[in-house]
């Protein structure tokens, strides 16, 4: 996996293009963008900043553009395997990391039905700043301990699609990525 900061995903971006026919009326930067090895977006990130006080419009922002990244990704992954099956697809994730001030939340995106996307928070952990906070890191291990063993999982759905988009599985008309509507 390939880590990338203050990157606008193109990837995405081209997706979006193609699917809605029309342009993004705003460029928008994330803090670090995850590329797997198949190149694909699997991991957004964006940190809202350690201020003293919390600025609520800023992360509010940041979240909603992690929301916007997390599921953009997932339909630049859609257009890529279009006569795919949409039950794999429904097994592929996305995820986003969001840190505001020492919290960090890891959300995992992915396709609910053939018209709405799914968001779950898979866990949120202090980030400690001093030694004597140490322990705090258990629970960051954690959640980077499920992300690792989900990416690993990932490559097996991954290689379902390709195999699918390629025709060496099966795949009935009516059951194709192409026929959903998001």
């Amino acid at each position: 996996m390939v880590f990338r900061c203050e990157k606008k995903d193109k990837k995405s971006a081209a997706a979006i293009f193609f699917a809605q026919q029309q342009k993004p009326d705003t460029s928008t930067l994330l803090d670090g963008i995850g590329i797997s090895d198949n190149n694909n977006t699997s991991i957004v990130v964006e940190s809202s900043g350690l201020n003293i006080s919390t600025n609520f419009d800023h992360a509010l922002e940041d979240s909603i553009k992690n929301i916007k990244s997390g599921t953009d990704a997932l339909k630049g992954i859609m257009c890529k395997y279009p006569n795919a099956s949409r039950n794999t697809m429904e097994r592929v994730h996305v995820y986003s990391v969001h840190v505001i001030q020492t919290s960090m939340t890891l959300i995992r995106y992915s396709l609910k039905n053939a018209k709405s996307w799914k968001a779950v928070e898979c866990g949120s952990a202090v980030l400690p700043l001093v030694f004597k906070e140490r322990k705090q890191l258990i629970q960051v291990y954690d959640i980077f301990a499920l992300l690792y063993v989900d990416l690993q999982e990932q490559q097996k759905i991954f290689q379902t699609l390709e195999d699918e988009q390629l025709g060496l599985l099966e795949v009935d008309e009516e059951k194709m990525i192409c026929t959903c509507s998001i």
